[in-house]
C-alpha cells in the first residue's frame, strides 16, 4: 500500500474450510432406454453419494470433450427425464456438490438418439388381401348398423385395373372360405354395400409448405374432403362428382383410359386426370340395388334418418290419436318441403317429390293399442325415378328408422 493508506482487506471468500471433504463422484451414470429414438423420452440415473446437504449437477453436451457443456439440472434428485432430443449423439456427466465444494465428475455417458422409426414398404409379392377385406367388411357392417355414415374405402397403391375389379367382387360376393378373418357379407346383408364407396388410384399431393416434394397419399382422405365440401356448399343430396381435387399433381399407378369404363361398371370411383383438374366423374356406392347406388342417394337417406330420429323424439309423450297423426304429418311435410325447395327431390310438385303417410291403413287399432305408431316417408331423390320408403316406428320411448323399397 502507498504511504498513509490503510492496507486492503484480504479476500476472505477465497479461503476454504479445511474441515470440508470433497464429495465422491456419483458413478455410474446410465440412460434408460440406452438407445432412444428421436422424440422419445429417456431417463438419466446416477448413484447416491455419502454426505449431507448434497446437490447434483447434471450437464449436457454435443461434443465428447464436453467443451460446449451446459447445465441441465441442479438439485437433490438422482434421476432426470429428458424430452424432445433430436437424432444425434448426446453426452452427459454429473457431479456432486456440497456447499462450495464440488466433487469430480462421474465418467461421461453417450446417448445416441436414433432417427424416428419409419414404415417399411413390403414387396408386392408379400401382399395378402385378407386383412384389407376384413377391415372393409367390418366397416361396411358398422356403417349399415348406424345407418347415418358412409364408409369411404381405398385400395392398395399397386392395384391395377383387374385387381381393383376383383377386390370389388370379393366385397360383393357372399361366398367365403373358412380361413377368412371376417366373413363376407351374407345374402341378408347386401344392403350394407350401399353404405360404402370405393376410390382409386392413389395421388401425389403437393403441400403448401413443401411444394417441391409431393407426398403419395391414398384417395379416401381426399374423397372425404370432397364429400364434406359438396355437402356444406350445396347439400348432401348432390352427387360429389366433377369436383376438382386440389393440390393433386399426379396419379399412381396411371390407369389405362381404355379400362375406365370397366372400372366404372365395377363401381370403382376412379380419380382421373382431365384437362381442367384431377377429379372423379362417378359417385357410386357398392350397392347391388340401382336405386341406392349413387352416393348422393345414400347420403340423402342418411340425412332423412337423422332428421326423423331428431324430429320423432319430440312426439314421444303425445297421445296416440288422430290429431296427433295429423300433427306428425304436418311436421314431416314441413321438413321435406324445405329439402324439396333446396333441390333434394325430383318432381315439379311436392306431391311428386315426397309423401308422408300416417293414415289408418298404416296405423291399425291393434297397433295403436300396443302403443306403436308408424310413419312412412316416401321420397323421390333427384336421380332415381322410383319412390324410396323411410319408415319411422315410434314405440314407447324408443324410435326406429328402417328403409323399404
Amino acid at each position: 500500500p502507498l504511504p498513509g493508506e490503510p492496507p486492503k482487506p484480504p479476500a476472505w471468500g477465497t479461503f476454504l474450510d479445511c474441515a470440508l471433504v470433497m464429495p465422491a463422484a456419483p458413478a455410474p451414470l446410465v440412460a434408460d432406454p440406452a438407445l432412444p429414438v428421436a422424440g422419445q423420452a429417456f431417463t438419466l440415473r446416477w448413484a447416491s453419494v455419502a454426505g449431507t446437504d448434497l446437490v447434483y449437477v447434471l450437464e449436457e453436451a454435443t461434443r465428447p470433450d464436453f467443451s460446449d457443456a451446459a447445465e441441465l439440472y441442479r438439485g437433490p434428485a438422482r434421476e432426470r427425464t429428458l424430452y424432445g432430443r433430436t437424432s444425434r449423439a448426446w453426452y452427459y456427466r454429473v457431479r456432486a456438490q456440497q456447499g462450495p465444494v464440488s466433487g469430480p465428475y462421474a465418467p461421461g455417458v453417450a446417448v445416441p438418439v436414433a432417427p424416428r422409426v419409419r414404415w417399411n414398404l413390403e414387396p408386392v409379392s408379400a401382399y395378402s388381401p385378407k386383412p384389407l377385406l376384413a377391415v372393409q367388411r367390418a366397416l361396411l357392417r358398422l356403417a349399415c348398423a348406424r345407418g347415418d355414415v358412409l364408409a369411404v374405402l381405398g385400395l392398395p397403391e399397386h392395384f391395377r385395373e383387374d385387381a381393383a375389379i376383383a377386390h370389388v367382387g370379393a366385397l360383393q360376393s357372399p361366398l367365403t372360405g373358412t380361413s377368412e378373418l371376417v366373413p363376407a357379407l351374407g345374402f341378408a346383408e347386401e344392403n350394407a354395400l350401399s353404405y360404402g364407396a370405393l376410390y382409386h388410384p392413389w395421388a401425389f399431393v403437393s403441400e403448401e409448405q413443401q411444394p417441391t416434394a409431393p407426398l403419395r397419399m391414398p384417395p379416401d382422405g381426399m374423397a372425404c374432403g370432397v364429400l364434406a365440401k359438396r355437402a356444406v356448399e350445396r347439400g348432401a343430396w348432390v352427387a360429389p362428382a366433377n369436383e376438382p381435387w386440389r393440390a393433386v399433381v399426379a396419379l399412381t399407378p396411371p390407369l389405362s383410359r381404355e379400362r375406365l369404363l370397366d372400372l366404372q361398371d365395377a363401381q370403382v370411383n376412379v380419380v382421373r386426370q382431365e384437362p381442367r383438374a384431377f377429379l372423379t366423374l362417378s359417385a357410386d356406392t357398392l350397392a347391388v340395388t340401382p336405386e341406392v347406388r349413387p352416393i348422393n342417394v345414400r347420403r340423402l337417406l342418411s340425412l332423412l334418418r337423422r332428421a326423423a330420429l331428431k324430429l320423432g323424439a319430440a312426439y314421444v309423450f303425445e297421445p296416440n290419436d288422430a290429431s296427433f297423426h295429423r300433427l306428425v304429418q304436418r311436421g314431416f311435410e314441413a321438413l321435406l318441403g324445405d329439402l324439396f325447395v333446396r333441390g333434394a327431390f325430383a318432381g315439379r310438385t311436392r306431391e311428386g317429390a315426397f309423401q308422408v303417410v300416417t293414415g289408418d291403413a298404416l296405423n291399425t287399432p291393434v297397433q295403436m293399442e300396443q302403443g306403436r305408431f308408424f310413419v312412412d316417408i316416401k321420397v323421390a331423390p333427384s336421380l332415381p325415378l322410383t319412390f324410396l320408403n323411410v319408415r319411422l316406428v315410434q314405440s314407447g320411448d324408443r324410435g326406429l328408422v328402417t328403409e323399404a323399397r
